[in-house]
């Protein structure tokens, strides 16, 4: 007959009181953190889905924070895109005005002062900064864009930023985009010419069809190659031009040369307009991207509430329970434990 041994009780009663604890200790930290997964060992499968999403969780947080700065960057240039369509509307308004034979020269020099003011609007906006950053410097952002005649300085970069999983949004457009023609000042003349109607027709329809290439690679979020050849910023004729050739035709009486400006002033209006187009369709495709962030961030605590917390009301009922068990286990171990010579001898 095997005989068990007073040893192996006591490490049979030493093992069952460090079990009871361990179990009561794991259930009082649970119940302290309301979390049914504090370790990795409690649940491996439902760990390595919290670490995704955590860590997705995070993502996302950055994916905001970049929406913000985005949809800051792009409100502040629609803002600016605003103030010059104003201008050049004033300058359009002044050269229709001015463009007959009802005023004479001297109110034409007065009027040719609020000109100069207006190309003095157009400098500022056109070196507007957001924080340090000139807003129409292309990647060249520390550096003024614009010097005092209206020469651009900077590039045709277009900086992105990620507002979405593998959705990267541009966030600036160039000075050459805004303050330059898409034409050169010689074509856009060429088009008064009514012979020459059917090529007008086409080279509208090329010019759309590029903008819409332009618009379809930024849904894409394709690199943009810039409309523009910096190297070429000379051929094309800038709002300073216009303005500087209303104020000149202004002073000198010149109302030939200010009917002529009229359709070139026209062109630069409408495309500060569809710049403004873009970007409040960019803006709006950068508010859904938010929204959409917002929407997964909250199918994302759901789940992980999900996995992770404890149910209240099942963990202090087993902590209760456990604590029980405890008890008894002292009180067992207490009658083994405590036996005497008498006891044996029976």
């Amino acid at each position: 007959m095997t005989r068990v041994s007073d040893t192996s009780n006591q490490a049979s009663v030493n093992f069952s009181i460090n079990n009871a604890k361990n179990r009561l200790q794991d259930l009082q930290l649970k119940g302290s953190t309301l979390k049914k997964i504090v370790r990795p060992s409690d649940d491996p499968i439902g760990n390595v889905d919290l670490l995704s999403m955590r860590s997705q969780s995070v993502d996302n947080e950055q994916f905001k924070r970049n929406n913000n700065f985005a949809t800051t960057q792009l409100e502040f240039t629609e803002s600016s895109l605003s103030d010059l369509q104003d201008v050049m509307g004033k300058a359009k308004e002044i050269a229709i005005s001015q463009s007959s034979d009802i005023y004479n020269n001297d109110v034409r020099k007065n009027v040719a002062q609020e000109i100069s003011q207006l190309y003095k609007q157009a400098i500022g906006i056109s070196n507007r900064r957001l924080g340090a950053r000139f807003i129409f410097a292309g990647h060249s952002t520390l550096s003024q864009p614009f010097n005092a005649e209206g020469k651009y300085k900077g590039d045709d970069g277009h900086t992105f930023l990620e507002v979405s999983k593998d959705f990267f949004a541009p966030i600036n457009v160039t000075g050459l985009e805004v303050f330059y023609s898409n034409q050169d000042s010689k074509n856009i003349k060429n088009e008064e010419n009514t012979n020459q109607q059917p090529e007008i027709e086409n080279n509208q329809i090329d010019e759309n069809k590029k903008n819409q290439e332009y618009n379809s690679s930024l849904e894409a979020n394709r690199n943009i190659a810039s409309v523009f050849d910096s190297n070429k910023a000379s051929d094309k004729e800038s709002v300073f031009d216009q303005l500087k050739t209303l104020e000149r035709a202004l002073v000198t009486g010149d109302t030939d040369s200010i009917q002529d400006l009229l359709p070139r002033l026209d062109q630069s209006i409408s495309q500060i307009i569809e710049i403004r187009t873009r970007i409040g369709s960019l803006t709006n495709s950068i508010q859904n991207a938010d929204t959409a962030l917002d929407q997964m961030n909250l199918n994302l605590s759901e789940y992980k509430s999900k996995i992770e917390d404890a149910d209240v009301a099942e963990l202090f009922s087993d902590l209760k329970r456990q604590q029980q068990i405890l008890e008894a286990t002292y009180k067992i171990s207490a009658n083994v434990s405590n036996k005497s010579l008498l006891d044996f001898i029976r």
